[in-house]
């Protein structure tokens, strides 16, 4: 993992952030918000947004020949007047095994050290090991532009001091308060975040494109030099060029049917946010478990995510659409187990024409059968129905041949959004009435003091104010337990 990620569709507050922030007015906004408008091709993603008067389009790509990722910003004035702006980024940079990394995020982030590379606008994000078989990663983040209506505003590597607290992903503090700024502190510490800023100034009706560059390397020489390679926009759009051409040269390479890639990208957002409509039902996990070790009886890990598949009909359109997308998945890094169940009866005869075996061959799959990331093929009937369904329980996706094609059983999934009750706020009037007398409080400090009969410690904190210093008390008892925070956050088990 090079940036931390947890997938989380509630949440989405992992990842890189762009923020773009009005030097006038102080308002900030998201470069990459949900508000704007998101489109997926084969070599990049485009965000594009207007607010404030402003037109911000972002195209995020990945270098097709070297480990470069590329989120170039094109900003539009389309008021009648000059702007000023700033544009921000902020990832929070993990370099360690994805995995480990979330099951100890606090500890893994203690490990990161940053150093500023002036000449190049960057910072430097090197990992200490803990291990002698750790292999060393070095990331670098650079800002590219040209002109001189950009220049360098600062960087960070702080979380706590870019966000701030009390501050928010979408609301760092470091921007929004009239005093906050960039601390630009490198080094070690306890939370860090890759942060880099541009201010800009826009013409009447103007546009300025500038770009954020991230490289990777084992070498902190072999990052650095990459970083250089791509200092420039000219070399910024080229990737763009280049990624847009390797696209369908991948395609040829995979064997896949430019038009089955749309439903590709759905079983690929299917696997890696669990989608209700392509899993088990919920009472069927339940009553049969996820459990990794009983996958390993069968040679599968567990550690990529499975798609399980019930083939009555080999020759079924269906079996050769997953087959063809797991090899575009594969050439593009993605790993996933397809587990294929032949309900066909077992013998001598499955081995011939028109059997799975055969459908197999013909696909060039024999290289990955029982392999991490390959295929696994088990009989029906060899296999008790509770095996098959604890395999159900452990999918993320579930196929039948009886589907038809792939296109036809993500569409109809797709189809399906969940019903979700309608929000009504509650607290509106309340909100609306004017402020109460503060209590007469013993021992007040400004902040909270004790009721006049000793019996309550009382705190009053305004709206959008905190208190001096963050605290958590625990109140429990062998029966029962809770948390209560200064920001009222808490949990009751």
């Amino acid at each position: 993992a090079l940036t931390r990620y947890e997938v989380d569709a509630t949440r989405d507050d992992d990842g890189v952030w762009l923020y773009v922030r009005d030097e006038e007015t102080r308002r900030v906004w998201l470069a990459t918000s949900a508000e704007g408008r998101t489109t997926y091709s084969m070599h990049k993603v485009e965000f594009h947004l207007r607010n404030e008067g402003i037109s911000v389009h972002v195209d995020v790509a990945v270098a097709a020949a070297d480990d470069v990722e590329v989120r170039q910003v094109t900003l539009h004035n389309e008021t009648n007047r000059p702007r000023r702006l700033t544009v921000t980024s902020a990832g929070r940079p993990v370099l360690f095994d994805a995995t480990q990394a979330s099951s100890h995020p606090a500890f893994s982030s203690m490990f990161i050290e940053s150093e500023r590379i002036a000449e190049l606008d960057a910072l430097l994000i090197t990992r200490r090991p803990q291990t002698a078989e750790e292999e060393p990663a070095v990331l670098v983040h650079r800002l590219v532009w040209e002109g001189t209506d950009v220049t360098f505003a600062g960087d960070e590597s702080d979380r706590m001091e870019f966000f701030g607290r009390g501050g928010s992903q979408q609301a760092p503090v470091s921007l929004v308060t009239q005093e906050g700024g960039l601390v630009h502190r490198v080094g070690a510490v306890l939370d860090p975040v890759m942060s880099l800023t541009a201010r800009v100034d826009l013409a009447v009706k103007g546009s300025v494109t500038l770009a954020f560059v991230t490289t990777i390397g084992r070498s902190r020489a072999a990052a650095v030099e990459l970083a250089r390679k791509y200092g420039s926009m000219q070399e910024v759009r080229w990737t763009f060029r280049d990624a847009e051409q390797e696209s369908p040269r991948r395609l040829q390479r995979t064997k896949l049917e430019p038009a089955l890639l749309p439903t590709v990208q759905r079983l690929f957002s299917a696997l890696l946010f669990a989608s209700p409509a392509l899993r088990a039902a919920s009472n069927a996990r339940a009553a049969a478990p996820a459990c990794q070790r009983r996958l390993w009886g069968r040679g599968i890990s567990g550690d990529n995510p499975i798609v399980f598949v019930r083939v009555n009909d080999p020759d079924a359109p269906l079996l050769r659409e997953i087959l063809a997308a797991q090899r575009y998945l594969r050439s593009s890094g993605v790993r996933l187990d397809l587990v294929l169940v032949d309900e066909q009866a077992s013998g001598y005869v499955t081995e011939g024409s028109g059997t799975l075996r055969s459908v197999l061959v013909l696909n060039e799959v024999g290289d990955w059968l029982n392999r991490h990331g390959g295929v696994f093929v088990i009989a029906a009937d060899q296999v008790p129905e509770g095996e098959l369904r604890h395999l159900e329980a452990c999918a993320r996706v579930l196929l039948d041949t009886r589907d038809g094609s792939l296109v036809a059983r993500l569409g109809r999934a797709a189809e399906s959004p969940p019903n979700l009750p309608q929000f009504e706020p509650t607290l509106v009037a309340e909100a609306a009435e004017p402020p109460r007398p503060r209590p007469k409080l013993l021992f007040d400090n400004g902040t909270g003091g004790f009721s006049e009969d000793g019996h309550e410690y009382i705190l009053e904190v305004r709206p959008g104010k905190v208190t001096p210093a963050p605290w958590c008390n625990v109140l429990a008892n062998p029966e029962f337990g809770c948390l209560v925070s200064e920001s009222s956050l808490g949990a009751t088990w």
